[in-house]
């Protein structure tokens, strides 16, 4: 995009997102207590799915998403944080408290599955090779798209109910049939900060 725009080769530098440095920094320090424990449930070893819709746009989303996940919750761990964005339109869900970075990113990498409309999440899932669903019409990151994500567009046409069933149908196809596992590295290495900082300091500002 920056060559479309006419930015000269060498004064583009590649360095990755500095959230993945961000992202290594906390699964060093995730103590074993930060590490969600192995769940029973009636149908034997639950898998997980970390799910966050924050986006002011998809209000409209929340009651289909809640109700294509709640039929789901005996069978699996879904971890669903609220967020303040919701304000009188919570999700008629067992939404979690709002969580730290540090238990946000526990809840990720013991993920089977996330669900998100986050493009931040959407990097670090990539990272960690989560499959990701992302509950929006289009993404700034489409390398995430072949990388194991999909993206669930919303048909204009479709009621609540018949989302909230697409939703669901895909959701638990994706629990039974994984898309092929993502590769790390499609959004940095770890070390955008120094690669940021080495990049200054090679450049004169006079």
């Amino acid at each position: 995009n920056l060559r479309a725009e006419g930015v000269p080769y060498q004064d583009i530098v590649v360095t990755g997102q500095t959230g993945i440095d961000e992202l290594h920094r906390q699964l060093r320090e995730l103590a074993p207590a930060h590490l969600p424990r192995a769940t029973d449930t009636p149908s034997g070893l639950a898998p997980r799915i970390l799910v966050t819709c924050h986006r002011r746009e998809n209000r409209d989303r929340l009651a289909p998403l809640a109700a294509a996940l709640r039929p789901l919750l005996d069978s699996v761990v879904i971890t669903w944080p609220r967020h303040p964005n919701y304000g009188e339109d919570a999700p008629d869900f067992p939404c979690v408290n709002p969580l730290s970075h540090c238990d946000l990113v526990a809840c990720l990498r013991a993920a089977d599955l996330v669900v998100t409309d986050s493009g931040g999440i959407i990097e670090e899932a990539a990272e960690l090779e989560k499959p990701c669903l992302v509950i929006r019409d289009e993404t700034e990151r489409p390398e995430a798209l072949d990388n194991g994500c999909l993206l669930l567009r919303r048909d204009e046409d479709a009621t609540d109910a018949q989302h909230a069933e697409t939703l669901r149908s895909v959701i638990t196809a994706f629990l039974k049939d994984p898309p092929r596992r993502a590769s790390r590295g499609r959004f940095g290495e770890g070390d955008a900060g120094v690669r940021i900082a080495k990049a200054l300091r090679a450049r004169s500002w006079a």
